[in-house]
């Protein structure tokens, strides 16, 4: 409070001032009618430090000794430094809480936030009492963080419990569950299915068709030990020609259909002479021999060509 006053106080002057002397020339340099040629070269001085809350206040004074003109600035308010938050109500299930933190430069700034009320947190509905199957009765549960209760009113009938297995369920048959009445003195139960279960099947052992025979998928449960086997047709037969013998000039060829899969045999057929007038060998002169263009035979013409041995001279 001390030093606000005095803020005020130092800034009332400096008006006060600023209307009595002449400026010279920059602002909110008080006047001097002298005239004096400042010296600004001094350091500024702190006549009220700056808080988190409130602009400081410095002054620079004319470095001529004959001269007490001065000016004045403000200092721009510090930067709060607030604490850890600190709880100073605690939050309840329906009423909310609040927390503080306090600047350590200013214990009289602070800030307050609000901590939501959570809401009750039940626990299980409990029979109050004797609760007949056939009456009925009350039933209480409690907030596990406020030990709150609340209460209902149940009509009679059975309180059946979880059911339990009493017989486990299989591949392809439902099992059984019992589930028992909970209230004291009541022996009733329920009984319910559980679905079977289904085959756990492990990978497929497979025999590839072939063209002759049939192929087989064959899976396997690992819980039961059944099998689910899948039959897969036989191949269709592959087939490509594939030459035998091949034509000549005087003789025709042969092919036939060989499957790619099994070997098995198609159809054949007669693949013709290969010239192009079908006359038979048309021979023509290569060296020594005469040999025909079209199959490459080589003529024979019966004779001998060998030469004979030379006579022996008695």
């Amino acid at each position: 409070m001390k030093k606000r006053l005095l803020l005020m106080l130092v800034i009332m002057l400096a008006c006060l001032s600023a209307i009595l002397f002449t400026a010279c020339g920059m602002g909110g340099t008080l006047g001097n009618e002298s005239g004096c040629v400042h010296d600004w070269d001094g350091d500024w001085e702190n006549i009220l430090e700056p808080t988190c809350g409130a602009s400081g206040l410095r002054q620079l004074i004319c470095g001529k000794a004959s001269c007490e003109q001065f000016k004045l600035n403000t200092i721009d308010a510090t930067q709060h430094l607030f604490g850890a938050w600190a709880v100073v109500q605690e939050a309840t299930c329906l009423v909310a809480g609040a927390e503080i933190r306090v600047c350590s430069k200013d214990a009289t700034h602070t800030e307050i936030k609000v901590i939501a009320s959570a809401g009750h947190i039940w626990g299980d509905w409990l029979d109050e009492g004797d609760v007949t199957c056939d009456e009925g009765g009350k039933q209480i549960r409690t907030c596990e963080t406020c030990n709150q209760t609340a209460e209902q009113t149940i009509e009679g009938g059975c309180n059946f419990g979880e059911p339990v297995e009493t017989v486990a369920p299989t591949c392809d048959e439902d099992g059984e569950a019992e589930a028992t009445c909970q209230r004291t003195g009541c022996t009733e139960f329920e009984n319910s299915a559980i679905p079977a279960l289904g085959c756990d099947w492990e990978e497929p052992v497979v025999i590839e068709p072939s063209c002759e025979e049939s192929g087989s998928s064959t899976k396997t449960c690992e819980r039961c030990g059944d099998s689910d086997i899948e039959v897969l047709d036989k191949l269709a037969c592959d087939f490509e020609w594939t030459v035998v013998n091949e034509p000549t000039c005087t003789d025709e060829g042969l092919k036939r259909e060989e499957c790619k899969n099994c070997g098995a045999f198609g159809e054949n057929e007669v693949i013709p002479i290969d010239t192009e007038t079908d006359s038979g060998h048309n021979y023509i002169e290569e060296g020594d021999d005469l040999v025909c263009e079209f199959c490459g035979d080589i003529f024979d013409n019966g004779e001998d060509d060998t030469e004979p041995d030379e006579p022996i001279e008695p």
